[in-house]
């Protein structure tokens, strides 16, 4: 039995991933290294955590610490 299994690199693209996700239906897939060997397993709660955090913009208190490091440089 012959099963073509779906897997992303380590560098592939969050939205790439999302629609992955999206146009079949999938649970998790499969990250694989150039070698073919396993690194892990994204779902898609990762990825929208991912995207998440992405999209958030810097706290009040880290842009005044990245203020202090720019007048200290």
């Amino acid at each position: 039995m012959n099963t073509k299994v779906t897997t992303v690199a380590p560098g592939t693209n969050l939205s790439a991933i999302a629609a992955l996700f999206l146009s079949q239906s999938l649970r998790w897939l499969p990250v694989v290294g150039k070698d073919g060997v396993l690194l892990g397993l994204i779902s898609p709660r990762d990825v929208l955590t991912g995207l998440q955090r992405l999209s958030r913009k810097p706290t009040d208190s880290a842009s005044q610490a990245a203020d202090t490091n720019r007048a200290q440089e």
